[in-house]
């Protein structure tokens, strides 16, 4: 297993608003029938390949890792961005830019991203980078676009422009081929929800999948499993609630699969909102509920992973997953708490929950991995003032289990 991470660097009240309001995630433990079809019948084109390689889930703002380093956004003052790569081998953190003399603060620089305002996800497939740009429609903004380059940041291009009504997920799916999806087509009376397929080659565009939904009806990309793209429906529960608040808590959640070369939505499982939380890791789907976190099949069973009272669904809102661990972060709510996350790391095999005691004075966020070693951010506060002091490393598993101080991961640390 490898990973996906949502930020962890967003506040635990932001992260609450955001859950309530839109649906990031829940589920209810046990009990539950096989999901229903959507009202709207999707329209499909299944003319894409289904991939070569494996597909796998990428919902993150951080950067993106290669079998041998990591690509991450970095920032000036200005907030203007720069592209940085970490060198696992030589724990090197480089400017994506071959000029020595390049102060990576003008267009002259491959790694420089002009527009504070229209700042890219960085991804990669393993043969070239993918810049997805997801903007809010409005006057001043660009449309949402993926622009490409090579590994080394040059030759950078236009891959593919959407629509300028068009907003996208913030989840996307990618193979060696291709990346996937979710774009929301807002018109003025209408909303149109297409599931796109985008050639990393010619830019070409598939579409995979369509529905025009009501506007008490949304739909998310949620992830990656067994090689096929998951989608989530939120639609208003049974009953009719005059609190806003009981409204939402009664919402249904549907997940469905969907196979990258397209077709129907294929129901996979359904629960009602405020009873859990779902976690997407690189190609695998898992989900806390009531303490416990489980992982889901792709024939929509739920298989235990570990027991604990630290996975509240209230709190839990990241996970990273290597070969014989889950990393997943946690609110801490306890009034002697130093910082507002807590990270623990979580045996499959065992069920066993130990906390990484670094994650009580510092933002601790896992983006990758080399072996046994965990490529980690740490940031002394959750305030985006805090950005400038962060610090990279490569640490091995049990050091970051067992360093009180961060003194102790001096000869892990990257250098610029």
């Amino acid at each position: 297993m490898l990973q996906t991470n949502l930020s962890g660097r967003l506040l635990p009240t932001v992260l609450t608003a955001v859950l309530l309001l839109t649906g990031c995630a829940a589920r209810q433990p046990g009990g539950q029938t096989p999901a229903a079809s959507p009202a709207s019948q999707p329209t499909a084109t299944p003319a894409a390949p289904v991939p070569a390689s494996p597909l796998h889930y990428f919902n993150s703002a951080t950067g993106s890792q290669t079998a041998d380093g990591f690509y991450s956004m970095e920032y000036h003052e200005d907030w203007t961005g720069y592209i940085v790569y970490h060198d696992f081998a030589t724990l090197q953190s480089v400017p994506l830019c071959s000029r020595p003399d390049c102060e990576h603060h003008d267009a002259s620089c491959t790694a420089w991203i002009e527009n504070p305002t229209d700042i890219p996800d960085v991804m990669n497939n393993g043969r070239q980078l993918l810049y997805c740009y997801n903007n809010f429609p409005g006057p001043d903004k660009k449309p949402s676009r993926i622009e490409t380059a090579n590994l080394d940041g040059s030759d950078r291009r236009e891959l593919y422009t959407f629509a300028a009504n068009d907003v996208l997920d913030t989840g996307v799916g990618i193979d060696e081929n291709a990346v996937y999806l979710l774009a929301r087509h807002v018109e003025e009376t209408s909303e149109t929800w297409r599931m796109l397929r985008i050639d990393t080659q010619d830019g070409s565009e598939t579409v995979l999948w369509q529905t025009r939904a009501k506007s008490d009806t949304s739909y998310y990309f949620s992830g990656c499993l067994d090689n096929q793209l998951v989608l989530k429906e939120i639609r208003p529960g049974d009953g009719v609630f005059d609190d806003p608040l009981e409204q939402l808590r009664h919402q249904v959640h549907t997940l469905y699969l969907l196979s990258p070369a397209g077709g129907d939505l294929q129901p996979l499982y359904s629960w009602q909102q405020d009873t859990g939380l779902e976690l997407p890791a690189r190609d695998e789907l898992f989900y806390v509920s009531d303490g416990q976190l489980s992982q889901l099949t792709g024939s929509g069973g739920l298989t235990p992973v570990a027991q604990s009272p630290l996975l509240g669904q209230q709190y839990t809102f990241q996970l990273y997953a290597t070969d014989d661990a889950l990393w997943v972060s946690t609110t801490n709510v306890g009034p002697e708490a130093a910082s507002s996350v807590e990270v623990c790391r979580i045996a499959p095999a065992t069920g066993q929950v130990e906390t990484v005691p670094l994650s009580a004075s510092y933002a601790v966020t896992i983006h990758g991995n080399s072996g046994d070693k965990l490529f980690v951010e740490f940031m002394p506060g959750y305030s985006i003032s805090d950005a400038g002091d962060n610090f990279y490393a490569l640490v091995p598993e049990e050091l970051l289990c067992t360093a009180a101080t961060v003194e102790e991961l001096s000869d892990c640390r990257f250098r610029n």
